[in-house]
């Protein structure tokens, strides 16, 4: 029996209302396997849960079962057969979560990008600025201290001990449950939101 242990999965979530006259949504995770050569990543997107219902979803109820299944895959592995006929065990990790800036901090846990110290990557607690008839938060190019998983997770603890915000983490998210991956470096910048919507 040959082992493979390797990194080479990422989720992707989103919600997608239903109708335009309600306010029920469907909220799929995907996963992508990045062991697969590039051409074949987009023709075996798994979908691994579906949430369906009012609102959002509550993050921790949704996501329980999916972390407890990445945290037996990472440990005992997935069982297959190779086309040689060789049974083989390939080890899952989860290195990248993909999300939306809305769907982002439910996951983290931390404040949306329009609160203060609501970017997820450093810890500049942005400023306030006038667009169109209203105002909203920017992060402006500049020097400021890189977030660090360690950090977050001492923030989180912080938060769920004095019941508020620290540094624009509310609380512990269930992502501290995976041991290998990183709350801040695990996640994409959002582009679509961050740069193709503001030019």
């Amino acid at each position: 029996m040959a082992t493979f242990s390797g990194s080479g999965s990422w989720t992707n979530t989103d919600g997608a209302p239903v109708f335009k006259s309600s306010n029920r949504s469907l909220w799929p995770v995907y996963y992508v396997i990045n062991n697969l050569p590039i051409e074949e990543r987009r023709k075996h997107i798994i979908l691994h849960a579906l949430w369906f219902g009012c609102g959002k979803p509550d993050m921790t109820c949704f996501h329980q079962p999916i972390i407890d299944e990445f945290n037996i895959l990472r440990e005992e592995g997935l069982q297959w057969l190779l086309p040689s006929g060789e049974m083989t065990t390939t080890r899952v990790v989860l290195d990248l979560t993909v999300a939306d800036s809305v769907e982002w901090p439910l996951i983290h846990n931390f404040k949306q990008f329009s609160g203060a110290y609501g970017c997820g990557f450093c810890l500049h607690d942005g400023q306030v600025v006038d667009r169109g008839p209203g105002k909203a938060r920017v992060y402006p190019l500049l020097e400021s201290e890189v977030r660090t998983h360690a950090q977050c997770l001492t923030f989180a603890e912080q938060a769920e001990s004095n019941h508020i915000d620290m540094f624009g983490v509310k609380g512990l998210s269930l992502l501290y449950l995976l041991p290998q991956f990183d709350i801040v470096n695990g996640f994409n910048h959002e582009y679509m939101h961050c740069i193709l919507l503001h030019h």
